[in-house]
């Protein structure tokens, strides 16, 4: 079934050819079609998995962290079944896909295995270097903090004693000192808002006695009497006037502001009670008898706030003339209170200012972290521009599998543009004479009819027709050249990285081999302080600076930990993807590149369209011949008027 088809079996019988010859060579791609089916699917599947592995995985655009690998592997085996059976089914993408893989070994894919070894650059000698260049950056900044580890431990044997005891006692005496300052912060925190010029408080007060001084007005405009020149008699020249700062006025005015408070609220609160009283009472006896018993109770009479406001000017209104504890109250609030307030005002700022006393730490710890902020510094901004070579790296492999994937497709493109032209244009690249193409010719000389036999000069310069076998034509050479150029660039610049990534590695391991250092650090102090005598004073000198030190340095520093070894270039990885395919493009894509594509011409186009194939031969042969007799004619018919003309001249 498989095997069996009438028409082929007999011309295969009247041919003379075996089974095989007549299904792989001869038959064309519509013949034993379900045999194709059958032996093409495995290979096509081959193919698509070969070429997936190649290029194609790079669109797999469900292979990412964030996506179920369940997709990935969906998508991955589409993409390979689909390709499959396109490959099985179809002899267009059968031809192209085998035109693409051979024709990727010569020019047509030099750009896809350039790709190829610039991502084995990266991935081996360039990576390399980076990692090399990370391990030159940590030996640098190593040594750093080793130099600074062995000053530190320099001045500590200069400074001796002194640096333990600054440590131990002006810690002690921040520490008193802050007990202190605290507790004078306590105590003067009340009165802050005393030696202030304006408060709230200072308005709250003055609207209470304002509401007073009104309630007494009244009064005195109830009783006929003229407010501005009443009996409440002021001092010629109140006390707060005799000040001559604004803080001093302020704080003598907010004292006699607090007394006259005392009085001017029991007059509000006087006045507030006996009108709430006086509404209850009018609305607790009926009409006509409230007026007369209710009119009795008189805020403004019975709250005597004229009275109250002559004792409270009398007690508060410091500095009055007929007021007996004047001159108490002078001596109170005297010329000097002016600096005494600012005295007082500045200490809390002066306690602030205490409060940030730290000795121990600007004179011990903070050249420690200044000296580790700076190695730190450089270790994080060299961390940093690793990082950023890094992602550079990684960005340009993206960039790379988009190129890949560009390539493959244009590659793909080119081999199914020649395939459609090899079917269907038959002066494509129809210039070869083949043995198919001599077999013909000894047919026709065998039956006596006119054959070609050796072709001429003439002719192979008009067709240009050459040997399949025989050196590279004009067009070929001129492929050859460009590719030369191409390649060149390409070993120029593998060559350049992997001589820096070698010469890298043995610097790094010279420096590894020869730089270890070895130092050591002795040195000795005592000192003993003692304080004797007894109180506060004593006590406190005696916290403050008795003090026993004796102390024994001995350091030994080496850098042997700073001396991490380089990385090795990986010779057997250079030599099989970097040296070992670049003569191997040379030879394919310079040297015989006529060969792979006339391999492609011949074997893979030739195979799967063998009848198309035998029919370009025809052709080329026809067109020949053709041309040959023409030739012979005119030839023939120049000589005949060559003779006809010596004739005549023979018979004159």
């Amino acid at each position: 079934m498989f095997f069996v088809e009438e028409k082929r079996e007999k011309l295969r019988i009247q041919k003379k050819r075996t089974k095989f010859a007549d299904i792989f060579l001869y038959s064309s791609s519509e013949d034993y079609y379900a045999l194709r089916l059958l032996y093409n699917l495995p290979v096509g599947f081959g193919i698509a998995l070969l070429i997936y592995h190649l290029a194609w995985y790079r669109i797999n655009f469900a292979d990412s962290i964030l996506i179920n690998p369940f997709w990935k592997d969906f998508v991955k085996w589409l993409m390979i079944v689909s390709s499959a059976l396109s490959y099985t089914l179809n002899p267009l993408v059968r031809a192209s896909l085998g035109c693409a893989l051979f024709a990727s070994l010569g020019s047509t894919g030099q750009g896809l295995l350039s790709v190829f070894v610039v991502e084995n650059l990266n991935k081996g000698p360039i990576e390399n270097i980076i990692q090399n260049f990370n391990i030159s950056t940590m030996i640098t900044v190593c040594h750093l903090q080793l130099q600074a580890r062995i000053t530190k431990s320099r001045m500590e044997l200069q400074a001796g004693p002194i640096e333990a005891l600054f440590e131990k006692n002006f810690g002690k005496v921040t520490t008193i000192g802050n007990k202190v300052v605290h507790t004078l912060k306590s105590l003067l925190q009340p009165f802050d808002d005393d030696v202030e010029e304006d408060s709230e408080e200072d308005s709250h007060l003055a609207a209470i006695i304002d509401t007073a001084q009104k309630i007494a007005d009244r009064q005195l405009l109830t009783e006929g009497e003229d407010p501005s020149v009443g009996t409440m008699d002021r001092a010629a020249k109140p006390a707060w006037k005799r000040l001559k700062s604004q803080l001093g006025r302020a704080i003598v005015r907010r004292f006699e502001r607090r007394c006259k408070y005392i009085f001017a609220s029991s007059v509000e609160s006087c006045h507030k009670r006996l009108q709430q009283s006086q509404s209850l009472c009018y609305d607790a006896i009926p009409w006509p008898l409230d007026s007369f018993a209710c009119s009795r109770i008189n805020a403004l009479s019975l709250c005597q706030a004229k009275k109250v406001g002559e004792m409270s000017v009398k007690f508060c209104e410091l500095g009055k003339s007929t007021d007996s504890g004047k001159e108490e109250h002078e001596m109170l609030f005297t010329p000097e209170l002016d600096g005494q307030m600012y005295d007082l005002q500045n200490v809390s700022k002066q306690i602030e200012r205490q409060l940030q006393l730290n000795l121990h730490f600007q004179a011990v710890e903070q050249p420690e972290i200044e000296r580790g902020y700076s190695t730190s510094q450089l270790h994080n901004e060299l961390e940093h521009d690793v990082k950023i070579l890094q992602v550079f790296l990684g960005s340009f492999s993206l960039v790379l599998d988009f190129v890949v994937v560009l390539l493959t497709y244009l590659l793909f493109k080119n081999c199914v543009k020649t395939t459609l032209c090899y079917l269907n244009d038959i002066e494509f690249q129809n210039f070869f004479t083949t043995p198919y193409f001599w077999r013909i010719d000894s047919k026709r000389n065998e039956m006596g009819k006119v054959f070609l036999g050796k072709l001429r000069k003439p002719e192979k310069k008009h067709n240009k027709v050459i040997s399949p076998y025989g050196l590279p034509h004009s067009e070929e050479r001129k492929k050859m050249v460009s590719s030369s150029v191409r390649l060149s660039v390409l070993v120029f610049v593998v060559i350049i990285v992997i001589v820096v990534d070698h010469f890298f590695f043995k610097m790094l391991q010279i420096v590894v081999i020869h730089g270890k250092t070895i130092r050591s650090q002795q040195g000795g102090a005592s000192l003993n302080i003692v304080v004797n005598g007894s109180g506060a004073v004593a006590e406190l000198l005696r916290n403050v600076l008795q003090f026993e030190y004796a102390e024994n340095i001995t350091k030994h520093l080496d850098n042997l930990h700073c001396l991490s070894q380089p990385s090795a270039p990986n010779w057997t990885f250079n030599t099989w993807y970097l040296m070992v395919p670049l003569p191997v493009m040379f030879l394919l894509q310079v040297f015989l590149n006529f060969v792979v594509q006339r391999f492609v011409l011949f074997f893979v186009l030739g195979l799967m369209f063998p009848r198309r194939a035998k029919a370009r031969i025809i052709h080329l042969y026809n067109k020949m011949l053709f041309g040959r007799v023409n030739s012979d004619k005119l030839s023939a018919a120049k000589e005949n008027e060559n003779e006809g003309q010596m004739s005549k001249d023979g018979d004159d």
